[in-house]
C-alpha cells in the first residue's frame, strides 16, 4: 500500500456533521475499508466499557440466544469469542452516545441520506484465550439471499488494538464482484460463525492497528477477518452495520451455509419466542419500525420467515 493511501486511511476526522475528507470517502470506495481516528470520547469509552462488563455479568440477552460464544457451545462465561446482539436491548444508554451519532453520519456521507442502523453487536476477546474471527463477508449473514444490500459496518474497539491482541485486516478491493462461498466454521453446523471457503491469499492482509476510540468501516463484501488476543486484557469491540432499504433481485440466489448450520443460540432463540418472548421481540420491533416501504418490505418478509423456522423441529429438520 502506498503513501498516499496509508494517509488516506489515518487522516484525522473533519467534523461532527461532516466526518470524512473526499479523499477519506474515495479511498473507501476504491479499497473497501476505511480506518480513522478517535470518533468518540475517553469518558464514552469508559462508560461502554462498564456496560458491556455488566452485560456479561447479568447474562443478559442468554435466554434469548443473544448472548453466546461464536465459535462454540460454551457458555458465554466461557466464551473464546463473546457476541452480545443488539446490546441496545439491555442497556437503554447505548441508544444515544457520541459515537452512534458519529457512525450514523459517516454512514450517511458513505451511503446517502436513506442510510439507517439495522443491527448492532459487541464483541469479546477474552485475555491470551481469545480466538481469531475467520475471514468471512458480512453479508453471508443475510437470512434472505434474493434481496440487494448496500451496508457498511463500523467497528470501534473500546482499548488500543494491534496484531497483538486482534486488531482488523481486510483485503483490499474484495468487496467488489459477487459474495463468495461460505460455510460454517469448521463446517460445524452447531456454530454461529461462518467463514468464507473461496481461497484466500491472507498475505496480501491490510492490518489496521487503532487507538481506543478510533474505528475502521468496511462494506458488507468486504473480506475482513481479526486474529486472537495473546495479550493481557480483554479485547472489546463494539460495531454498529447500517444500510440502504434492501432491494429485490432480479438474478435469485442461495445461502445454503444458513439452510445448514442451527447453532445453539438460535434454538435458545427460539424456545424463547415461543414462551412468550415473541411479544417483546415485535414490541422491540416495532419500537424501531422503519417509515420507508421498501424497508418495511423487507422486514416484513424477514419476520415472516422467523416465524416459518419457528415450526421447525430443533434438529432443523420441517
Amino acid at each position: 500500500m502506498n503513501t498516499l493511501i496509508l494517509r488516506q486511511l489515518f487522516a484525522p476526522l473533519r467534523n461532527p456533521s461532516n466526518p470524512l475528507s473526499d479523499a477519506q470517502i474515495a479511498s473507501f470506495n476504491e479499497n473497501g475499508f476505511l480506518a480513522l481516528d478517535a470518533i468518540t470520547t475517553p469518558a464514552e469509552l469508559a462508560m461502554l466499557k462498564n456496560v458491556f462488563d455488566r452485560l456479561v455479568r447479568c447474562q443478559a440477552g442468554v435466554d434469548e440466544g443473544a448472548q453466546y460464544d461464536l465459535i462454540g457451545e460454551s457458555e458465554a462465561a466461557d466464551a473464546r469469542l463473546l457476541q452480545i446482539m443488539n446490546p441496545a436491548n439491555y442497556a437503554a444508554e447505548l441508544r444515544d452516545t457520541n459515537f452512534r451519532a458519529k457512525a450514523l453520519a459517516i454512514a450517511r456521507q458513505l451511503l446517502g441520506n436513506g442510510a439507517a442502523p439495522f443491527f448492532e453487536h459487541a464483541i469479546c476477546k477474552p485475555a491470551q484465550q481469545g480466538s481469531a474471527t475467520p475471514w468471512h463477508q458480512d453479508e453471508a449473514y443475510r437470512s434472505d439471499p434474493n434481496f440487494e444490500y448496500r451496508e457498511v459496518s463500523i467497528w470501534m474497539p473500546l482499548q488500543d488494538v494491534t496484531l497483538q491482541n486482534g486488531c482488523m485486516q481486510f483485503l483490499q478491493g474484495s468487496h467488489r464482484g459477487e459474495l463468495q462461498p461460505h460455510r460454517p466454521l469448521n463446517n460445524d453446523p452447531s456454530v454461529h460463525q461462518l467463514e468464507c471457503c473461496a481461497e484466500i491469499d491472507a498475505r496480501s492482509a491490510v492490518p489496521c492497528p487503532i487507538a481506543a476510540g478510533g474505528c475502521t468501516i468496511h462494506t458488507g463484501r468486504t473480506l475482513h477477518y481479526a486474529g486472537p488476543n495473546y495479550s493481557g486484557s480483554s479485547r472489546w469491540a463494539y460495531i454498529i452495520a447500517f444500510d440502504l432499504p434492501p432491494r429485490r433481485r432480479s438474478a435469485m440466489r442461495e445461502f445454503p451455509w444458513n439452510d445448514e448450520r442451527l447453532p445453539a443460540n438460535v434454538l435458545r432463540r427460539r424456545t424463547w419466542l415461543r414462551r412468550g418472548g415473541a411479544f417483546t421481540h415485535i414490541w422491540r420491533t416495532l419500537r424501531r419500525m422503519p417509515k420507508d416501504p421498501q424497508r418495511v418490505y423487507y422486514w416484513v418478509r424477514r419476520a415472516l420467515r422467523e416465524l416459518h423456522n419457528l415450526e421447525r423441529s430443533d434438529d432443523g429438520r420441517m
